[in-house]
């Protein structure tokens, strides 16, 4: 689970880097969806006995992942952050114009 989880962080990572105004944010929206039901089927079976084992097992390797999947999510957040920011600067100028369009008249 913790392997499909990094696997579509960076299928997210690269969507992002190809973003565009043009691109289809369903395709990310769908991305994330998946993410969070294996994020949700991960702490719903935190408690059981073959997860502990697991765990205990694996420790080092959970926490690489983890740490990895951190490491492309915070990268993830900043690239959202600027198509947002980026949207925000493009409404507002076509207020704007509308604005402008609207004085002219």
């Amino acid at each position: 689970m913790l392997d499909r989880i990094f696997s579509l962080s960076l299928n997210i990572s690269q969507f992002l880097e190809e973003f565009n105004i043009n691109s289809d944010n369903i395709k990310i929206n769908k991305l994330y969806a998946e993410r969070e039901l294996i994020i949700n089927n991960l702490i719903e079976n935190q408690n059981k006995d073959e997860w502990n084992l697991f765990f205990l097992e694996n420790k080092t390797k959970y926490f690489k992942i983890i740490a990895d999947i951190n490491i492309i999510e915070n990268d993830n957040i900043k690239s959202l952050k600027k198509i947002t920011e980026s949207y925000g600067e493009q409404l507002k100028n076509l207020s704007k114009q509308r604005a402008l369009l609207i004085y002219s008249k």
